[in-house]
C-alpha cells in the first residue's frame, strides 16, 4: 500500500479517535519496522476495585499508525487529574495484509498519552 493511502487511512482513524471523549492516546508503537507515531483507544478498561495497583488499569486497546493496526494489553504506568501514561504490547498487521485478508500479526511495544 502506498505512503499515501495509508496515511488517508491513519488520518480517518485519527478523525475518529479526536471525536471520542476521553478514549484517544497518543505515542509511539515500536515494532521490528521501526518506531512510529501511533494513536491507540481504550475498548475495555479495568479501573475501581479492590486490589493492588498491579491489578487495576489494564486495558484492551485498538492502535494504528500509518502503516499498520491491531489490538493489544496496555498497563497504566501513571495516571492522574485528567493526565494518563501507558504502556502496551501490542499484536498488528499491515493495513495491505488485513486487507486481503492474510493473518501475520507482528508483536510491538507501544507507549501513549492522554491528557
Amino acid at each position: 500500500m502506498n505512503g499515501r493511502v495509508s496515511g488517508h487511512v491513519f488520518n480517518l482513524v485519527r478523525q475518529i479517535g479526536d471525536r471520542l471523549p476521553d478514549a484517544a492516546k497518543y505515542g509511539v508503537l515500536v515494532t521490528e519496522d521501526s518506531p512510529q507515531e501511533s494513536v491507540a483507544f481504550e475498548l475495555i478498561e479495568s479501573r475501581g476495585g479492590s486490589g493492588t495497583a498491579l491489578r487495576q488499569g489494564w486495558s484492551l486497546d485498538a492502535v494504528a499508525t500509518r502503516e499498520r493496526a491491531g489490538l493489544g494489553v496496555a498497563k497504566d504506568l501513571f495516571a492522574s487529574h485528567g493526565f494518563e501514561v501507558d504502556a502496551g504490547v501490542y499484536a498488528t498487521q499491515r493495513y495491505e495484509d488485513i486487507f486481503r485478508g492474510k493473518l501475520d500479526p507482528q508483536l510491538g511495544i507501544g507507549m501513549h498519552v492522554s491528557f
